[in-house]
């Protein structure tokens, strides 16, 4: 008889080392370590993977396996995957089954080989005779390019750390460095931090690659998922792009993997298993042998850090392709504006700039990081705020469905929003608590923004760009195509519309308020501003006319404004790593972040103090303090933020609590390692 150890997708402590089941006969032979089968437990059955095969018979009974869920491709995971699953668990503090689930999406499973034995396989396509020839470099970038493959031919490579300014053309090195890999039969990948940024860079590798380019991403329907999962398992496929989740992407002979806009926070899981992508990556590039090249125009500290301290390689790109200038940063103070009468959202000099984009049929990007109409709802009769009963939050007031077209807004009665757990409610026409009828709105929105750029300027095509804007499936893809061809004359948009986008026609980037990102309460606050701000101004003039930027505040003086105009990178570094220093921050520290969620906040705070009073006293401890968040979804949160010089450390005391103070049926904990946002 054969056994088999399986692992269950069950986040179950108990189940941890997994359950030994007995092979049926007709599976001997054809079940292998990393198959995927049906197995029963108590009265239900469940999946997991096998990760042990053996014809030893266990002291107790066992249950014969139900079903095998490979495909005739073989065992689902393949040695390298089933590795990765238990790193995962391991360097995040997770349960097996939640690194099971990112590593092997749903989607992407097999099905049972006794009903669906040749139902699975998908169409595949023929290769094209694999497209357009590569693009000559400037000299600036074959230098870049000779000193990254200089850096991955060494005996020691190293993750390099290209620091390309925008519109410097990294993704064109990409290319010659893909070129490279695939004459050497190697697979490449490549991830970028939004579903949006897919668009338009597969447009580019497709036209240059063909059909040996897949993309994988949250957004896709399950089949289009399972048909390029397939592909990639074949070999069919030698270049995925996709977002985060794509770099699990079970490819062959992986030789290169690539971030770009490596510093975005969104790389970064907040779901069990809160991997970092990067992170993710140099595991599989050591387990492959495989390249590693980071790009950024704005690099995040720690990667930046471990460059000047030679654990990664910089290669620098300090100009634009074709000596094209950098676009002209210019501040507006809006004291001074409102002083002199200017009450709109607009400054005089942003007004008069967008009025010539508009005659010169040139296009405009603006950007203002809060999405909705107006931001808060008060009654300016006895101050009651509209929050949301569940979160405590104040409501988000929206005028439309969230659908967009180039041809204009469609307008609805205003309801309000919660934008953590998605309440919703009409606008009341009195107040809630005193039935006054002077209900005040305070803050704006991006629908806000649309509204005014309409009413000055009616002739204008305008598109919005953010999370309402965009939920619909294929809605970003749409309304990034559209302005890609010059189907609107200004974008208005959240932090989506800062990241890697390409507009040649884009010649104006107004900073709507600089004000609203600069004082956030988080140790990257600084950092995640430089970058927001520094990423959209360099969606300007990346065409054949130079480009101008626009940043209203009403601190311009602000040194982190002034280091945006400047746009030195090196300066703003200079200024950023003596304070992280001086306060024992990353790159300088570990950080973790413990959040315990309950139903009454007595709970909650003293799960929290248990384990602050008995944390290893190597590490720092903040807290427990309220959540930034505090309420959520009607639960309460407190948290605890813990630093110490070692990761192990962090990880071993974090290890010790949950094992000797198991938080109780009715708290929910989440312990987040290297957080990016607290």
């Amino acid at each position: 008889m054969t056994y088999a150890l399986v692992k269950l997708d069950r986040p179950v402590r108990e189940l941890a080392e997994g359950l030994t089941y007995s092979v049926p006969e007709e599976m001997v032979g054809t079940l292998a370590i990393g198959s995927l089968v049906k197995v029963p437990l108590k009265n239900e059955i469940t999946t997991g993977a096998v990760v042990g095969i053996g014809e030893k018979e266990p002291t107790f009974a066992v249950r014969p396996i139900t079903a095998l869920l490979d495909d005739d491709l073989g065992p689902v995971l393949r040695t390298e995957q089933l590795a990765l699953i238990e790193w995962l668990a391991e360097y995040y503090l997770t349960p097996w089954a939640h690194a099971f689930a990112v590593v092997l999406p749903q989607a992407s499973r097999g099905r049972s080989r006794k009903n669906n034995s040749s139902a699975d396989s998908a169409k595949e396509v023929p290769p094209t005779s694999h497209y357009q020839p590569l693009h000559t470099l400037t000299t600036a970038q074959q230098q870049a390019l000779d000193d990254i493959i200089l850096e991955f031919n060494s005996p020691e490579s190293r993750p390099v750390l290209l620091h390309g300014v925008t519109g410097s053309g990294k993704t064109e090195i990409y290319m010659h460095l893909i070129e490279d890999q695939l004459k050497q039969s190697h697979s490449c990948l490549v991830l970028v931090p939004e579903i949006t940024l897919t668009v338009q860079l597969m447009d580019r590798f497709r036209n240059r690659f063909g059909d040996k380019v897949v993309v994988l991403h949250s957004g896709m329907t399950n089949s289009a998922r399972k048909q390029n999962w397939r592909m990639i398992r074949t070999g069919q496929a030698r270049i995925v792009v996709g977002a985060r989740s794509a770099v699990f992407a079970p490819l062959r002979e992986l030789g290169l993997i690539i971030l770009d806009e490596e510093h975005e926070h969104t790389f970064k899981s907040e779901e069990d298993p809160k991997y970092h992508a990067r992170d993710v990556a140099i595991w599989r590039g050591n387990y492959n042998g495989a390249r590693i090249l980071l790009g950024s125009a704005t690099p995040s500290l720690e990667s930046f850090y471990l460059a000047c301290n030679e654990k990664y390689k910089l290669v620098s790109l300090g100009e634009r392709i074709h000596a094209r200038p950098m676009a002209a940063i210019e501040l507006v103070d809006m004291r001074r504006e409102l002083q002199e009468g200017n009450r709109s959202l607009f400054s005089r000099m942003l007004l008069r700039d967008l009025e010539g984009i508009v005659s010169r049929g040139e296009q405009a990007i603006l950007f203002h990081n809060q999405r909705g109409f107006h931001r808060m709802t008060l009654c300016r009769s006895c101050g009651f705020v509209l929050e949301c009963p569940e979160c405590e939050v104040p409501l988000i007031e929206h005028k439309d469905s969230g659908h967009q077209t180039v041809s204009g807004q469609h307008r609805q009665e205003s309801h309000l929003k919660c934008h953590i757990c998605d309440y919703e409610i009409e606008m009341p026409d009195k107040c809630p608590q005193c039935g006054s009828g002077y209900l005040r709105f305070f803050g704006i929105g991006t629908e806000k923004v649309v509204e005014e750029c309409a009413k000055a300027f009616p002739q204008a095509r305008i598109l919005r760009l953010d999370a309402d804007s965009s939920r619909q499936r294929d809605a970003k893809t749409e309304i990034v195509r559209s302005f890609g061809n010059h189907q609107a004359e200004i974008l208005v948009g959240t932090q989506m519309v800062a990241k890697g986008l390409d507009f040649p026609a884009v010649t104006l980037v107004g900073i709507i308020s600089a004000d609203s990102i600069l004082r956030a309460p988080d140790y990257r606050a600084t950092e995640q501003a430089y970058s927001l701000m520094t990423q959209v101004s360099g969606r300007s003039g990346r065409g054949d006319h130079p480009g101008r930027v626009i940043i209203q505040s009403y601190a311009p003086e602000h040194p982190l404004v002034q280091a945006v105009r400047s746009q030195s990178y090196q300066a703003f570094y200079n200024t950023e790593i003596p304070r992280r220093e001086k306060h024992f921050e990353p790159p300088f520290s570990f950080l973790a972040w413990v959040t315990a969620s309950a139903l009454t906040p007595q709970d909650a705070f003293r799960c929290m103090y248990l384990w602050s009073t008995e944390i290893d006293p190597g590490c720092e401890v903040r807290g427990p303090q309220p959540a930034r968040l505090y309420r959520q979804s009607g639960r309460f949160r407190y948290q605890l933020i813990l630093k110490a010089d070692s990761r192990q450390r962090l990880k071993d005391a974090l290890r010790s609590l949950s094992e000797k103070h198991p938080p109780g049926k009715n708290i929910q904990l989440s312990i987040t390692l290297d957080p990016l946002r607290m």
